[in-house]
């Protein structure tokens, strides 16, 4: 039997009604519960979805980027702050007058070309274009826009606002100064390709731009300098700073100018910024200067002068390097002051230097004075300094700037040449008193022999005549000595063998050296012809023999060499020096005391002697000097105090005739 709803209804709550309280309390407590919990996890989602819509809301509004959501309507949903900020409007006067007011007439249809992508076609987009801002002024942006749904049966777009204009000024300042650069600027790869490049590079190089584009800096660079490139390359595409290095570019036409390139990479971008200076101009100076200074330096050197300044307020002194090497001292083994230099000079000279040093400071506007100095390693210089003082504009003196000159061989050849020409005027002197002192003789030693052969040997007058006849012959013989220095005796020149008189002259000293006196000889006698009078050569090796002999008191050896000798020709003529030619070179050395310069200097003066009063008449080395310049020859002496003395003859060598046997 069926039940009807409503009966089954009834029994229901009957049944209920039959269920004890406690149970239907406990039911209902359980159902409060759960409502509870879900109430509970319905809050906490709600307060999720606040949470998680203000967090978009502040990364909408916060972002770096401008936000503009626009439907496919073309109406501005949504503006977040930055946007604002960047155009300069409120967010909801940019939702009613964006097109009209911050989209120039000029950009509309660019950005109506972005929309149409992203809400028409459902694309992303990206485009630059201007704006403005609500006071007028221009912003140059990029727009990243994308699709981000639909709302209300509208498809909804977001636009991203970037502003580029500081970056986009910040290119445009790099392109102009790509395009005013005067030095050639490129931009590489990090493999050192090149992608972009600088008028001043096509004017330098005299390639295009496209021709260089695309190849590798290190291929357009000399051969010889690429490894370098390469090098300072690859340092700065692995981020070290790069150096500056010159490097040659080979240009279309094959010729090199040298640049000096320094670079800075942009690893962010992987490129490397080159800018290159060309310095050939400058090298090519550095050259001619460096060959100009060798040269001013060699002139210098050759001329024995150098340069100096001296800075009056700083006392300090610079020397040019000739001027140390006259001085013997390195630039790093002088102190550059004043002092140190003064030190230099010997003291007799010093006071007078100090003194003209003093009065250029004072008032005189140049310097010249000569003075000698002591070098480092002993050596006595004569030095001639020049210079000029320049003043400030009160008159007192910044700096005095001049010249040295080394003038130790000028002065000797100066002193050489006094002698010379003092040696000459005594002999023209002594040669015309001899030559009429022996015409008198000649009558005195005729009209005696007269007498002589005359008087008987027994009358007294015989004694008297021949003692006057005896006088008179001393006489000529020394009357004949003053005509040999005078180059005034008479010559009976032929060719002889000067070592045959060599050795026999030293034959018939023996008697007269004495025991104590001992010879050594080397004599070459492949060649030893010479053109002279044989009793003057006779004469020549007596008086230098017997000369060494008297430098020897307590004996010792006289060595005595005979030689060829050769004076090339080509150089600088010295009063001083034999002429070029052929020579036989007679030597003979003591071992004597030896003499001082002084000594040295006036030995072969007439009349000049060492020896006590009495021993000697002076005219024994002037005879020999005498004889000698009369044979178209040369002597010269060296001595030092404890060294000895070697005294040189130079005869010129006899041609196209053999040496006459002796007499």
């Amino acid at each position: 039997m069926s039940t009807s709803p409503r009966e089954g209804g009834g029994a229901s709550k009957d049944h209920r009604r039959d269920r004890p309280s406690h149970e239907l309390l406990a039911e209902l407590q359980i159902h409060q519960v759960e409502l509870e919990m879900q109430n509970q996890e319905l809050r906490e989602t709600q307060a999720s979805l606040e949470d998680a819509r203000q967090r978009y809301f502040q990364l909408f509004d916060l972002s770096p980027a401008g936000f503009l959501v626009i439907d496919s309507d073309r109406r501005i949903r949504e503006v977040n702050q930055t946007a604002a900020q960047l155009l300069g409007a409120p967010p909801a006067q940019l939702r009613t007058e964006f097109f009209r007011k911050h989209v120039p007439a000029g950009e509309r249809e660019t950005l109506g070309r972005v929309l149409a992508r992203v809400l028409d076609d459902g694309e992303s987009a990206r485009e630059e274009c201007r704006l403005r801002d609500t006071e007028g002024r221009s912003l140059t942006v990029r727009i990243d826009a994308s699709p981000v749904g639909a709302d209300g049966g509208r498809s909804l777009g977001l636009l991203a606002l970037v502003d580029v204009t500081a970056e986009k000024r910040a290119t445009r300042r790099l392109e102009q100064v790509f395009e005013l650069a005067p030095d050639p600027m490129v931009v590489l790869d990090l493999d050192g390709t090149i992608r972009m490049v600088s008028p001043s590079t096509e004017r330098m190089s005299g390639y295009d731009t496209p021709d260089l584009l695309g190849t590798r800096l290190p291929d357009l660079i000399h051969q010889q300098d690429r490894t370098r490139v390469e090098l300072e390359l690859s340092r700065l595409a692995s981020g070290l700073a790069g150096s500056r290095f010159d490097a040659r570019f080979v240009g279309r036409g094959g010729e090199c100018r040298t640049l000096s390139w320094s670079g800075m990479p942009a690893r962010e971008d992987k490129l490397l910024y080159l800018t290159g200076h060309d310095i050939t101009r400058r090298l090519e100076d550095e050259e001619r200067l460096r060959r100009s200074e060798a040269l001013l330096n060699n002139a210098q050197r050759i001329a024995r002068m150098g340069t100096w300044e001296y800075e009056v307020r700083g006392r300090h002194l610079r020397w040019s390097g000739q001027t140390h090497r006259i001085f013997g001292v390195s630039a790093e083994g002088l102190n550059h002051d004043l002092r140190n230099f003064l030190s230099m000079v010997i003291p007799e000279d010093r006071d007078r230097l100090g003194r003209a040093l003093q009065r250029a400071r004072e008032g005189e506007s140049t310097l010249d004075v000569e003075y000698r100095i002591q070098r480092p390693d002993g050596d006595f210089r004569t030095i001639f300094q020049r210079g000029e003082v320049y003043r400030d504009e009160t008159g007192r003196p910044l700096r005095l700037v001049g010249m040295v000159m080394d003038i130790t061989e000028r002065r000797a050849l100066e002193d050489r040449l006094l002698r010379s020409q003092k040696l000459e005027s005594i002999g023209r002197l002594a040669g015309g008193i001899a030559h009429d002192f022996n015409n008198f003789l000649t009558v005195i030693l005729s009209s005696t022999e007269v007498k002589l052969r005359e008087l008987p040997k027994g009358d007294p007058l015989r004694n008297e005549f021949q003692e006057v006849h005896e006088a008179a012959e001393r006489a000529a013989r020394l009357t004949a000595q003053l005509l040999a220095f005078g180059r005034r005796q008479v010559m009976r020149p032929r060719t002889l063998d000067l070592a045959e008189v060599v050795a026999e002259t030293l034959s018939m000293l023996k008697r007269l050296l004495g025991d104590h006196i001992g010879i050594e000889t080397r004599i070459d006698t492949s060649q030893t012809g010479v053109l002279a009078d044989r009793s003057q050569l006779e004469q020549v090796v007596s008086n230098l023999v017997l000369n060494a002999r008297d430098a020897m008191p307590n004996g010792g050896i006289v060595e005595i060499t005979l030689d060829r000798f050769v004076v090339p020709g080509g150089e600088d003529a010295d009063l001083d020096q034999p002429s070029p030619g052929t020579y036989l070179r007679l030597s003979i050395r003591d071992e004597g005391m030896g003499m001082e310069e002084v000594v040295r200097r006036r030995i072969f003066e007439p009349f000049f002697t060492t020896k006590q009063l009495g021993q000697g008449t002076g005219l024994g080395l002037a005879t020999v000097y005498g004889i000698v310049r009369q044979n178209g020859g040369h002597i010269s002496v060296e001595s030092s105090p404890g060294e000895g003395t070697c005294f040189t003859v130079l005869l010129p060598e006899a041609e196209g005739e053999d040496p006459s046997p002796s007499a």
